[in-house]
């Protein structure tokens, strides 16, 4: 802050000049934090009103854009005097900045505690975090599910297998396994060759070679009908 003139409360004071007093005050008493909280404090109501005349009443002085003017206005007497005069002395003036003053922050007041937009947020985050939770737990059971279906097939065929198998070819394999000399996939290898080989599996071909051949001749017949 520099002195360019003489200190004094400016000339035609307009109600624009004491609007934006006003609207000092109110950013003083209730206001959002950085993290969007709400604040209300109004034991800063005098120095918002310190801070609004010295910035917008006061003549003689240059301010400069990272000044703190509660320290202008503590640290130079003329200033310090000239604010203070106008406080105790201009009754109509103060009575307009006092007035709506008070009507902006009991206004500011009851919007904030009307306003549910913070937990309308909170909600909505939460209900979509739930939502995706269930998706993802929807997905994980439906894996299960056909995991499990793979599984119970792959049983009914090695049930049908093992029944193809005479008992001691059976006790060999196992013995086998348990002593380290065939591992899971030698096991599954000779399993495979055995159903090949087995009348089981021969009969099953048979159903589905007979099968194609059925649906050959009736796409045949079809085909013979529709000329």
């Amino acid at each position: 802050m520099q002195i360019i003139g003489e200190v004094k409360i400016k000339d035609g004071i307009t109600n624009f000049d004491l609007a934006n007093i006003v609207e000092t005050v109110v950013s003083f008493v209730i206001r959002k934090d950085e993290n969007g909280e709400v604040k209300y404090t109004p034991y800063y109501r005098e120095y918002g009103l310190i801070v609004g005349i010295v910035k917008y009443l006061v003549d003689g002085i240059g301010i400069e854009t990272d000044d703190d003017l509660l320290d202008v206005y503590n640290d130079n007497t003329i200033i310090f005097e000239t604010v203070n005069d106008f406080i105790k002395n201009s009754n109509d003036h103060m009575a307009f900045i006092a007035e709506n003053a008070n009507d902006i922050i009991e206004f500011e007041k009851q919007r904030h505690l009307n306003d549910f937009t913070d937990i309308k947020e909170r909600l909505l985050k939460s209900i979509a975090q739930e939502q995706a939770l269930n998706d993802l737990n929807i997905k994980f059971a439906k894996k299960q599910n056909a995991l499990l279906s793979q599984q119970i097939k792959a049983n009914e065929l090695n049930n049908k297998v093992m029944e193809q198998m005479k008992p001691e070819e059976v006790v060999e394999m196992n013995r086998k396994f348990t002593s380290g000399e065939y591992d899971m996939n030698k096991i599954a290898e000779i399993v495979t060759e055995k159903y090949i080989n087995s009348a089981l599996h021969k009969k099953n071909k048979k159903s589905v070679v007979k099968a194609k051949k059925d649906k050959v001749v009736n796409f045949s017949s079809t085909e013979d009908n529709g000329k």
